[in-house]
């Protein structure tokens, strides 16, 4: 029989950095949270054989997208026993219209994608759990609580679901460290803390869309094509996924830029702000690489609304900063 891994698991983590006097609230955060990704991991590997978790439900979520099967079930797990554990004021899902309140005590609220990517369950490519996580600013929890900035979040991450199951957790002032689930135990150990990347090794945006691209844009992508990294003088290589999660893990462990671009005349992107693009930019600045929308510093950005879209650039500072420069004098009306 396999034995387990022997490693320091998420808790011994989480409890190793408490400071004195901590109440052990966010190690059962974490924990609630290792209980459903390692419920979803083990649905998304056995999907196959049930005809249960793929194909659609039939329904039109928020989005206005089909909803997954598996998107769907996602949701609920997470909704439900998140809910439950009194330790949020307030919930938020990219599937949901509204807000779900919580317990009024709690201390904080969370934004969720439950299952990212999710037009890739079906030809198994590598898709995650996205979560954002403030500290509630009204007196009960409420929608409030969630138009904070990417700056004050107490902790994002996500979980991405591949041949093996993978955590990445982002503490702001603090480390970000790597975790994979040992199927046996159901808990989460730590593989290694993540370090800073100077380059960019890849760059990831669906070309596809060239057409639709202004010429700021287009001038960013021939700069990435053309001009060699800054420090290591080599060339970049494209790759895209079409999966958030997939292409932000690749990108930030290999080094390299996301982005997902506004189109001719608009200014509103593609993906969440609340679910998507403030979690993936703490992890981001947290290893000194930089998220914006082309205009704004997506640490600074204030939501005005749960369902905000904007464009998303995140990954290595000079590649970020360098689609800023080019966009600085065609911001759309």
């Amino acid at each position: 029989m396999q034995e387990p891994i022997q490693a320091t698991t998420l808790s011994q983590h989480i409890m190793a950095s408490m400071p004195p006097g901590a109440r052990g609230v966010f190690t059962r955060i974490m924990m609630e949270l290792q209980y459903c990704a390692h419920m979803l991991s083990t649905m998304i590997k056995s999907g196959g054989l049930s005809g249960q978790i793929l194909g659609f439900t039939g329904e039109i979520n928020v989005q206005d997208e089909e909803v997954k099967a598996l998107d769907d079930l996602a949701n609920r797990v997470l909704m439900t026993r998140l809910a439950n554990s009194g330790l949020f004021a307030a919930l938020a899902s990219e599937e949901m219209d509204d807000i779900m309140t919580g317990d009024p005590e709690a201390d904080y609220v969370i934004a969720l994608d439950p299952l990212d990517g999710s037009s890739n369950i079906d030809v198994n490519v590598s898709i995650g759990t996205i979560f954002s996580i403030k500290r509630k600013i009204t007196e009960k929890g409420g929608v409030e609580d969630f138009f904070q900035p990417a700056k004050d979040q107490v902790c994002a991450g996500y979980v991405i679901y591949s041949s093996r199951t993978e955590l990445v957790m982002a503490i702001p002032g603090s480390d970000v460290h790597l975790f994979v689930l040992d199927p046996m135990t159901g808990q989460f150990v730590v593989d290694r803390k993540l370090e800073p990347k100077d380059d960019a090794k890849y760059y990831s945006l669906n070309e596809a869309y060239w057409d639709k691209f202004d010429e700021g844009v287009k001038d960013w992508v021939r700069w990435l094509r053309r001009e060699p990294t800054p420090v290591t003088g080599k060339s970049r290589s494209a790759r895209y996924i079409g999966s958030l999660v997939a292409d932000f893990h690749r990108n930030l462990l290999e080094g390299g830029v996301f982005a997902y671009p506004h189109q001719k005349g608009k200014k509103s992107g593609k993906l969440r702000l609340l679910y998507e693009a403030q979690p993936m930019t703490l992890i981001q600045t947290c290893l000194s690489g930089r998220a914006s929308t082309g205009w704004d510093d997506l640490m600074e950005l204030v939501p005005t609304e749960i369902h905000q879209r904007v464009p998303l650039i995140v990954g290595t500072t000079p590649e970020v900063e360098k689609y800023e420069e080019l966009l600085a004098n065609s911001e759309p009306d």
